[in-house]
């Protein structure tokens, strides 16, 4: 049983990731935007297919890291969408795509789960430091109504609360 979920869990990852691919190839312009001098595209389907909420980051097939968003994105205000941007540009910035597949699932199966993961953390660092502690503990905030929302554990969120208070002294 446990077996046949993991091979189903992977072919719906791989479909998922293949067909960001074509539609990257296809219209690289689609949805194109732009804040503070970070591109993003703006397609709910694929942040949501990737089982994600608010901001992804990608890679293409020519190895290119790109920053997705859901329309939930669009409708926060301006510097909570600089601050999210900023986090998705930390994760590229440390290179957290470039670690293996392997380790990248196992941070998205335990996501919520109490522990928040070190490349979180290290990616709201950076953005704090384009940003302001203000901006980031509104982020917070948000995140943690989001997961209310979707009845999902807020721990994750506190932790990273904590962190950005922690290094802003």
């Amino acid at each position: 049983m446990i077996r046949r979920l993991v091979r189903m869990y992977k072919t719906i990852k791989e479909t998922n990731e293949a067909q960001l691919k074509v539609s990257y190839m296809i219209s690289p312009k689609l949805n194109q935007k732009e804040l503070d001098g970070i591109t993003y595209f703006n397609s709910d389907l694929y942040v949501k297919a990737c089982g994600a909420r608010i901001a992804y980051t990608a890679k293409t097939t020519f190895g290119e890291t790109i920053i997705l968003t859901d329309d939930e994105f669009e409708t926060l205000p301006k510097d909570l969408r600089k601050f999210i941007l900023y986090h998705e540009l930390g994760h590229q910035i440390n290179g957290d795509l470039n670690r293996p597949v392997e380790e990248l699932q196992k941070v998205m199966r335990n996501r919520n789960r109490r522990k928040v993961s070190e490349m979180e953390l290290k990616a709201d660092e950076y953005a704090l430091s384009k940003t302001d502690l203000e901006t980031a503990l509104r982020v917070m905030d948000f995140l943690k109504d989001l997961t209310k929302r979707l009845g999902l554990s807020s721990a994750e969120i506190k932790q990273r609360r904590k962190y950005l208070l922690k290094i802003s002294k």
